[in-house]
């Protein structure tokens, strides 16, 4: 059971985070926060200080602590008969995590202003590109490690270069994730899964 306290931290910053969705961080008065979150100024900034330290704990809990969280999860769900192929089909279903847990902050959004969000906090978000550039780093390395598994188990073709593959299939997610944000409002999950079975299809021996 979650304190007051934590009940209203998150009331503050599901609020918040619905009007940084759709209005551009300079444009998001206190006055429009007051009203989207039903408390005051004093109470809204009672432990971020002000817009930006509000700011930047909406991109912290669902940016980076969304995907941290995700990262954490991933090995304990990995078999070790097919290493990568299990990683792969985890990543989806991670993926899919992730997108409901928007969803169950009862927040009405979609793909197209979750990365306009993302867009934004290059620029209103101090140390933004370099946290992504780590995370990134992290995950493609985590990619790596399985499909160095995937080798050691006799899964993959070990003639292919790792890093150009993993490439590919992160690849596959971001340009898909891009598009269908303008043309489907989400990423259709079940479509990237016959994309990466398609391309694992023609590593695996």
């Amino acid at each position: 059971m979650i304190s007051k306290s934590e009940e209203r931290r998150n009331q503050i910053l599901v609020g918040a985070f619905k009007l940084f969705l759709v209005k551009e961080y300079a444009d998001v008065t206190t006055a429009d926060l007051e009203e989207i979150i039903g408390l005051s100024r004093g109470a809204i900034y009672y432990k971020v200080k002000n817009k930006e330290g509000l700011y930047r704990a909406v991109i912290d809990k669902f940016v980076f602590e969304l995907l941290s969280n995700s990262l954490n999860k991933r090995e304990e769900l990995v078999s070790n008969e097919k290493p990568f192929l299990s990683f792969v089909m985890n990543e989806l279903n991670l993926t899919k995590e992730r997108m409901n847990s928007v969803r169950n902050t009862l927040i009405d959004a979609n793909s197209t202003e979750y990365i306009n969000l993302l867009s934004s906090a290059k620029f209103h978000y101090a140390g933004f590109n370099d946290r992504c550039k780590a995370l990134d780093q992290e995950i493609t390395q985590l990619w790596l490690t399985y499909y160095e598994k995937g080798i050691s188990t006799g899964e993959l073709n070990q003639s292919i270069d790792p890093l150009l593959v993993v490439s590919m299939f992160r690849s596959l997610y971001y340009g898909d994730s891009f598009i269908q944000s303008i043309t489907e409002n989400e990423l259709d999950i079940d479509e990237l899964k016959m994309k990466y079975l398609l391309l694992y299809n023609s590593i695996r021996l």
